[in-house]
């Protein structure tokens, strides 16, 4: 039917990310999670990404709004990095756009706050 899907990981922050994998078996089932969706995904031949580190992507615990949520700079670096892995994204975003917007940021939290849609 003609749709591509690319899967992810969310990420956490670096801090957190370090602790749940050093906790044993508590939190082994993350980590379950990248290898096991990569063989789904690879299966249908889509593709599937583990950005579940903030780092893995440029960003870090500084562009987190909290330990499980990225702030906008961060989503958007992660939006760069899917795109610079997956050129039909190109057809959907203005990458020149979207890397202006990311230099020109003020903070972490806000990137697009004067954008109308």
């Amino acid at each position: 039917r003609n749709i591509d899907i690319i899967g992810f990981l969310p990420p956490y922050a670096s801090q957190i990310y370090d602790k749940m994998k050093n906790m044993g078996n508590k939190y082994q089932y993350l980590f379950e999670l990248e290898p096991a969706l990569t063989d789904i995904f690879k299966k249908y031949s889509f593709k599937f990404y583990d950005f579940s580190n903030s780092q893995s992507f440029g960003s870090g615990d500084q562009e987190m709004l909290d330990g499980s949520h990225g702030s906008e700079k961060a989503m958007l670096k992660l939006y760069l990095k899917l795109l610079e892995k997956n050129p039909i994204l190109e057809n959907y975003s203005d990458q020149n756009f979207l890397l202006a917007k990311l230099k020109n940021a003020k903070d972490n939290d806000i990137i697009f706050k004067d954008e109308i849609y």
